[in-house]
């Protein structure tokens, strides 16, 4: 009998039976009479003997099967009537073993119960016992969600990455982190439907993965795949100022590239390397010694000699542009009639890489 004792339950083998017993369900009225029996069903009973069933005060349905499985003969089973997806547990060892455990009741308050069995080292064939209840059932649906997060270019496993599934609504069902192997699990519910699993690490963009969940089957071997986010300098960037690289300056007078400026463009070619959707233009400098025509064809030439040497390094030359200036934007007032120390002249020949795409 239930709780308020507006039902009673019992284990019968009478016609419309599944098996050799079921476990029945009967209405009591308010007059004590008894309405129609109802079978709780399949999810209950099986084709072998369902019987003994006890119902605690919060409506577990405890009952002893030897259809569902279990650890041999009849073992002891608990359902809860309140969830309406019919969940069968067994309640493990040690209550249950290999022989036939029965008649199972328990106290929710003082976690104290009986049952019968016919286990070896009873005093009879079927004897009683009591136990403590440690801990009850859990009747949560759970499914187990696992995976990985990789490195979209390397493939790499990335530990630490944050890992969140939400449902269809946008609800957060799970989340958890990936271990140094870069593997996740977590656990999810158990309705059907489709689920997105999220994972983000810092200085990568945001990855997911769409999975769905069919009669509470575990989803197993998902893989989220992560971009590194692009960290690329924004177009109009002066890669020699967003880098802190040394200038790269010329001799009075030369193009060809300084041993000292090698230092600073191979900094660039490693930027371009690491980035290689980047393309550049290459702008040179003079000073305003020489006349103007004169200085816009060696800026030129040294635009031409510093955008050669990274094609020269692997770049491709479709990704660099280059111009020369002459003495037209001067990063001091060291112009035309202007007396100026050789180390003012220097400042202004020079070579800049202005991020255009």
């Amino acid at each position: 009998m239930n709780n308020d004792e507006t039902k009673l339950y019992f284990a019968s083998d009478m016609p419309g039976t599944a098996g050799e017993s079921d476990i029945f369900s009967v209405e009591i009225n308010k007059d004590g009479t008894f309405g129609a029996p109802r079978n709780l069903g399949p999810q209950i009973n099986t084709e072998a003997r369902e019987t003994f069933p006890f119902v605690t005060e919060s409506d577990i349905l405890y009952f002893s099967s030897d259809g569902h499985p279990g650890l041999g003969g009849l073992d002891v089973f608990g359902t809860d009537l309140k969830n309406d997806s019919g969940k069968v547990l067994n309640v493990g060892r040690p209550l249950n073993g290999e022989e036939d455990d029965f008649s199972y009741i328990v106290n929710e308050e003082t976690k104290k119960g009986y049952f019968a069995s016919n286990r070896k080292g009873g005093q009879g064939n079927d004897d009683i016992y009591s136990f403590v209840e440690k801990e009850p059932l859990d009747f949560t649906c759970h499914t187990n969600i696992t995976g990985v997060v990789k490195d979209k270019k390397t493939g790499a496993l990335l530990a630490n990455a944050t890992i969140k599934v939400y449902d269809t609504k946008k609800n957060l069902i799970a989340s958890s982190q990936t271990d140094a192997n870069g593997a996740f699990a977590m656990e999810g519910n158990c309705e059907d439907g489709n689920y997105k699993v999220v994972a983000t690490k810092t200085d990568y963009d945001e990855g997911d993965k769409i999975f769905a969940t069919v009669n509470a089957k575990d989803a197993t071997g998902i893989e989220v795949v992560l971009a590194q986010t692009d960290k690329s300098a924004p177009i109009g960037t002066d890669l020699m100022k967003y880098l802190n690289i040394e200038p790269i300056y010329f001799d009075f007078d030369k193009h060809f590239i300084r041993e000292d400026a090698r230092i600073s463009l191979n900094k660039v070619l490693a930027y371009l390397n690491e980035y290689p959707n980047v393309k550049i233009q290459v702008g040179s400098h003079t000073d305003s010694r020489a006349n103007d025509n004169y200085n816009l064809r060696l800026s030129a030439n040294r635009a031409k000699s510093t955008a050669a040497y990274l094609v020269e390094q692997g770049i491709d030359e479709g990704r660099i542009s280059f111009e020369g200036f002459g003495e037209t934007q001067l990063t001091n007032d060291c112009s035309n009639g202007v007396a100026c120390t050789k180390e003012q002249h220097q400042m202004n020949r020079r070579s800049e890489f202005i991020v255009v795409k």
